[in-house]
């Protein structure tokens, strides 16, 4: 299971930057600040991770750069629910875990 954590820890400090990245880029303040809380809840579920596997990880550089392109050549709402499809991938995996 520690591997799974792992995992899970990982994806969650990767989707992390990759919703500060993005918000960084976007002009609306507002979509900006959605974006940071978006991200802010990202890195506590990372921290979340971290307590049970006691191990810094690294994000996925590739998964950051991918998603960042994707939503700046298709835009943030066709980046954004691309990743969703990720995240419901991720949840099964957390039912699993349980």
């Amino acid at each position: 299971m520690l591997n799974d954590f792992l995992i899970f820890q990982k994806n969650e400090i990767t989707e992390y930057h990759i919703y500060k990245r993005l918000a960084r880029k976007i002009k609306k303040e507002q979509n900006a600040e959605l974006l940071t809380r978006i991200a802010d809840e990202e890195y506590k579920h990372y921290t979340f991770w971290k307590e049970y596997t006691n191990t810094d990880v690294k994000p996925n550089r590739f998964k950051i750069v991918f998603y960042y392109l994707i939503a700046r050549l298709f835009g943030i709402t066709f980046g954004i629910r691309l990743m969703e499809i990720g995240e419901k991938q991720g949840r099964l995996d957390y039912n699993k875990i349980i």
